[in-house]
């Protein structure tokens, strides 16, 4: 992994979760977790906070198109034994279709089932999480293309809320 680019999302991620808050920062993550390794560090990064007691991950969004990013996310979340995370899948549109040798690696070292298929897309994943959860109470940590996120405020009510895209993201996520 280059030293740089871990050092580069350090203070980002760490700025992010705000230390000095005494309840776990309730996170979702959006990545591309694609063409550079970035997006694994930051995920470690998570997963530290987590085991710190400064964090939960409450799902991880995939705009990367290519077929082994959103698996490799998954295997990622089960290294750090969180299998259970769910990974939301966009399956078009977006960002370009890169793909990655770090990808095809993680998801070759550290198997783990993920059924690319049955994932949710990532709107409807974000409005399921941000509906579910207190208001001010979510930091989203963007790791890559924007797609999914102004897809999300693009997004009109629907039976998860009645709010619209900006409204909801107002009314839930702190940072």
């Amino acid at each position: 992994m280059n030293l740089t680019i871990f050092l580069r999302w350090l203070p980002i991620l760490s700025g992010a979760l705000g230390f000095t808050m005494a309840a776990p920062v309730k996170l979702i993550i959006d990545t591309d977790y694609d063409s550079d390794v970035d997006d694994v560090a930051a995920v470690s990064l998570a997963h530290a906070y987590v085991d710190a007691g400064k964090a939960e991950i409450l799902g991880v969004a995939v705009v990367g198109l290519h077929e082994t990013c959103a698996p490799a996310v998954h295997c990622q979340d089960a290294f750090y034994g969180r299998p259970e995370i769910p990974v939301a899948v966009r399956k078009s549109g977006g960002g370009p279709l890169v793909g990655s040798s770090y990808t095809r690696t993680l998801i070759e070292k550290f198997p783990a089932a993920f059924d690319r298929a049955a994932a949710p897309e990532p709107v409807p994943f974000y409005r399921k999480l941000l509906a579910a959860a207190d208001d001010q109470s979510i930091v989203i940590v963007s790791l890559g293309h924007l797609s999914n996120l102004a897809d999300l405020l693009d997004s009109q009510p629907d039976e998860i809320s009645p709010l619209a895209g900006p409204d909801l993201v107002r009314k839930k996520v702190a940072r």
